[in-house]
């Protein structure tokens, strides 16, 4: 997902969105000091995975937000919790499961653009 979320920063770029992309190649040991400094500088965190919801990255992020003193949105990005009918190229899998470019684009601006009209 990490071209896949590179992607979809460029494309916030072009809505006037400063952003940062974090790769984190793994979920044990987490890296829990570069999301509380992500949480205290930023208005949001968005995780993307092409794997399960449950039990992953977003998951693990999610502890470490939600434990601590930072009012941010956060939202998770991955594959719903549920066995997978379709078949196809990755490509075909993640845009059939909301994780192409122009979807995590578009779920991202409408919920910065929620949050901006509260």
């Amino acid at each position: 997902m990490l071209l896949t979320g590179l992607q979809v920063v460029e494309e916030l770029g072009k809505n006037k969105l400063s952003v940062c992309l974090i790769s984190m190649p793994t979920i044990k040991p987490l890296d829990k000091e570069i999301i509380l400094k992500v949480a205290k500088e930023t208005k949001a965190i968005f995780t993307m995975e092409e794997h399960s919801i449950i039990g992953g990255l977003g998951s693990a992020v999610s502890e470490v937000v939600s434990e601590s003193n930072y009012n941010i949105i956060f939202k998770r990005f991955a594959l719903p919790d549920r066995y997978n009918r379709i078949i196809g190229s990755q490509k075909y899998l993640l845009e059939k499961n909301g994780l192409s470019v122009q979807q995590l684009t578009k779920s991202i601006l409408k919920i910065l653009k929620g949050r901006n009209e509260n």
